[in-house]
C-alpha cells in the first residue's frame, strides 16, 4: 500500500514536471533574454549580457517607454523561465532518488526471497 502511495506521488510529480515545462516553453515563445537591465542616467535602458571573456556585451534599448517595457518584460519572463527549469531539476532529482530507493528495495526483497528459498 505504501508503494502504491509512492507511485501515485511519482505520477503527480511527472504531471507537475510536464506542466512546468509547458509554462517554461510558453514564456520562451513570448520572448526571454539573458540580458540584465542597466539604466544610464536613469533614462536610457541597456541590456547587459553575460560573457565568458569578460567583455561588456550590451544592447541599447533607449528611453522609449514601449521598448523599455518590452525589454523589461523579457527580463522578467527570463527569470520566471529559469525558476521553472530549476523546479523541474528538483523534481528530476527527487524522482531519481525515489527510483533508486525502489530499485534498492526490489533488490533487497529479491535477495531475501532467494535466501529463504534455499
Amino acid at each position: 500500500q505504501e508503494v502504491e502511495k509512492l507511485l501515485a506521488i511519482m505520477e503527480s510529480l511527472t504531471a507537475k514536471r510536464v506542466e512546468l515545462l509547458a509554462e517554461a516553453d510558453a514564456l520562451k515563445e513570448q520572448g526571454i533574454t539573458d540580458g540584465r537591465p542597466d539604466w544610464n542616467r536613469k533614462k536610457y535602458l541597456y541590456l547587459r549580457f553575460p560573457t565568458q571573456s569578460g567583455d561588456r556585451a550590451r544592447e541599447y534599448i533607449g528611453s522609449d517607454p514601449v521598448k523599455t517595457d518590452e525589454a523589461l518584460q523579457k527580463v522578467e519572463r527570463s527569470i520566471q523561465h529559469k525558476n521553472l527549469l530549476h523546479h523541474v531539476e528538483q523534481i528530476d532529482a527527487k524522482q531519481d532518488e525515489v527510483k533508486q530507493i525502489l530499485s534498492d528495495l526490489q533488490e533487497s526483497a529479491s535477495r531475501l526471497l532467494e535466501n529463504i528459498s534455499r
